[in-house]
């Protein structure tokens, strides 16, 4: 059902928020949260009724619902059209602000198709997600930049060239679908980037996103992989050089000379790089940390892990990171803490996170409450899931539990 605030179009069915139009790029669970308080406007929900509406299969505690109030509160402040309130003891309600509410406003909106987009989808079938792959946290991460509601302010030091109202509203959708996550959005991200790219071909934005996602797409297909991966090299060089400070473009271009097999030394180098461009860039530490994790430098990963987290809490795989590694450095309790965190937020790797949960869980005492995270886990990876309930099942018998 899409319904309005002010200026603000809310889709709860799709987890779209846009003013005037334009998609505000948030966290699914912000969005969500937005939409469930919007859909009865002024009306009072208690933190215990959020809570079981966000997260109807539990792992998520007050904490959790604070944090993601706090960034649905960034998020609305930004757009001056409605706020969330607090009443002690109560709850919370959210109201458009007066200023605005005199504006007209439209209740439900009737469902549209689709506007077409001009651009070219990569030929592949759509196919089921890999788990543990590094485009989720790709995906994940790709909206930060826009999280500060002014378009890629988060990945370069000076504001780029405008850019024409065509190639900006594809840039948004791009940014939008990159950040969901899934094969077929991917590809739509794809084909929203190439529109950039193709409007403004002075701007390095489109070649360094479209660099990003043509990247995030060769970890879910082994089609034409080769070819996807050398496109996503030559588009973050283009950008890079169009503006050598493009953050965006030295991340992707470090990923995909990973996944090129190229020297270790040459992509910790572009990792280096691009972090002393901005050492605030929440998606370039996930990702080097992802790249220390796999050369098994467990410390400096979970380093840039927990910067990832403090830069942008609601990176939900930057959370599933941190447990993992909190998990393998002998810290199960952090790994139980960031995994509920990684949940809640809404992570698309949801095998690493169930599977650490759940080992978490049973190195801490707690045999019911790791049985629950592997039942969960079932649904993602059969195998795994029956792995870990049997885990549980013998540590339990050997304990007497």
């Amino acid at each position: 059902m899409k319904f309005m605030l002010g200026r603000l179009t809310i889709d709860g069915a799709a987890l779209v928020i846009s003013l005037d139009g334009q998609p505000l790029p948030a966290p699914p669970k912000v969005v969500e949260l937005i939409a469930i308080l919007g859909e009865r406007e002024g009306e009072v929900f208690s933190k215990e009724a959020l809570i079981e509406r966000l997260w109807p299969q539990g792992y998520a505690d007050d904490a959790t619902l604070w944090q993601t109030i706090y960034l649905a509160r960034k998020l609305l402040a930004k757009t001056g059209q409605a706020k969330i309130e607090t009443l002690p003891r109560r709850g919370y309600r959210i109201s458009v602000i007066p200023s605005v509410a005199g504006e007209p406003r439209i209740g439900v909106i009737p469902s549209v198709a689709a506007e077409p987009r001009i651009g070219v989808i990569p030929s592949v079938a759509a196919e089921p997600r890999s788990r543990g792959s590094v485009s989720r946290a790709v995906a994940a991460a790709a909206v930060l930049a826009l999280m500060s509601g002014v378009v890629a302010l988060g990945i370069h030091r000076t504001a780029p060239p405008p850019l024409p109202s065509s190639a900006l509203r594809a840039y948004n959708l791009g940014r939008y679908y990159l950040h969901q996550g899934t094969f077929v959005s991917v590809r739509h991200a794809i084909v929203e980037f190439q529109v950039v790219v193709r409007d403004a071909p002075a701007s390095a934005l489109g070649y360094a996103d479209l660099a990003q996602a043509e990247v995030a797409f060769t970890q879910d297909t082994m089609r034409d992989r080769h070819a996807m991966l050398a496109r996503a090299i030559d588009d973050a060089c283009t950008a890079l050089r169009i503006d050598p400070r493009s953050v965006t473009a030295q991340t992707a271009l470090a990923v995909a000379d990973f996944y090129a097999h190229e020297p270790p030394s040459k992509i910790d180098a572009a990792y280096k790089r691009a972090i002393a461009l901005d050492d605030g860039n929440a998606m370039t530490h996930m990702y080097y940390g992802q790249f220390l994790l796999m050369r098994n430098d467990l410390r400096a990963a979970y380093a840039h892990f927990r910067r990832a987290t403090d830069l942008d809490p609601s990176l939900g795989d930057a959370n599933v990171m941190v447990a993992l590694t909190a998990y393998k450095l002998g810290d199960p309790q952090t790994a139980i803490h960031y995994a509920r965190e990684g949940l809640g937020f809404g992570a698309p790797d949801k095998f690493d996170a169930y599977q650490t949960l759940g080992y978490a869980y049973v190195a801490v005492g707690q045999p019911q409450s790791a049985l629950h995270a592997f039942h969960q886990l079932h649904d993602w990876d059969r195998d795994a899931g029956n792995a870990g309930v049997a885990y549980v099942h013998s540590r339990m018998k050997l304990s007497g539990m």
